[in-house]
C-alpha cells in the first residue's frame, strides 16, 4: 500500500465514503443533506489540517487521515471552499435551537478538560477508509503508517457513539472524556455520546482484541 498525500481528485469519494460511515444521519433523516454536512465538515477539517495521510492500492483511493499537527503550516485551502464552510458553519448557527446541544461546543469542553493536565503534539481530524476495497485492515494500516511518522508523538481524536469508535480502543486510543449530547430531529428526541480518545503513538496497545 502506498502512502501520500490526498489527490484533490478523491474529494468526492472522501466524501461519499465519510456520509455512509459516520454518525450524519444521527442529525439529519435526508442523505442528501447527511452528504452536504459531511461535505462541509470535510472541507473545514481540510481548512485545520497540516496535512493529509492518504492509502492508496494500486492507484486506487483506499483511505485517508486528515491531521493537524503542532507546528506545521496549514494545508491551502481555496478561497471558494473556505466561503462555503464559513457560510454553512454561519447558518448553523443561526438555525441551531437553544434547546438543543451542540456538537462542536461539546467537543471543545472536552478538550479544555484534557489541556488542563495534559499536552497534545496532534490531532487527527477526520479519517475514513474505503469500504469497497476487498482489503482487510485499511484503516489499521494508515494508523500504523502514522505510529511510524510520529513514534512517540501524543495525538487526540473527537468520534461518538454513533460511529465505530470502538477501532480506536482496540487500537490503544484511551478514552479521556465523554459526555451525552441531545438534540432534536423533526421534532424527534435525540442523543448521542460525544468522546475524546488520546494515544501517544508507540505505546503497546494491551487490548486483547
Amino acid at each position: 500500500m502506498e502512502f501520500k498525500e490526498l489527490e484533490e481528485k478523491d474529494y468526492n469519494k472522501v466524501i461519499y465514503y465519510a456520509a455512509s460511515g459516520m454518525s450524519f444521519s444521527e442529525f439529519n433523516d435526508d442523505p442528501e443533506k447527511q452528504r452536504k454536512a459531511c461535505k462541509i465538515e470535510f472541507y473545514d477539517a481540510l481548512m485545520r489540517a497540516t496535512e493529509t495521510l492518504a492509502a492508496y492500492e494500486d492507484g486506487e483511493f483506499a483511505g485517508v487521515m486528515v491531521l493537524g499537527v503542532n507546528g506545521k503550516p496549514k494545508l491551502k485551502v481555496g478561497l471558494g471552499k473556505k466561503i462555503m464552510v464559513k457560510f454553512f458553519k454561519w447558518l448553523e448557527k443561526v438555525a441551531h435551537n437553544k434547546e438543543d446541544d451542540s456538537y462542536d461546543e461539546i467537543n471543545t469542553e472536552l478538550l479544555a478538560k484534557y489541556k488542563k493536565e495534559n499536552d497534545y503534539d496532534g490531532e487527527i481530524i477526520f479519517f475514513v477508509a474505503n469500504p469497497d476495497l476487498k482489503i482487510k485492515g485499511i484503516g489499521t494500516q494508515i494508523l500504523n503508517e502514522l505510529e511510524r511518522r510520529y513514534d512517540g508523538k501524543t495525538f487526540f481524536l473527537f468520534s461518538d457513539s454513533g460511529c465505530t469508535h470502538q477501532f480506536y480502543e482496540h487500537r490503544g486510543f484511551t478514552k479521556y472524556a465523554e459526555k451525552i449530547n441531545r438534540f432534536t430531529v423533526s421534532g424527534e428526541k435525540r442523543s448521542i455520546i460525544n468522546y475524546l480518545y488520546v494515544k501517544t503513538l508507540g505505546e503497546k496497545n494491551d487490548s486483547s482484541n
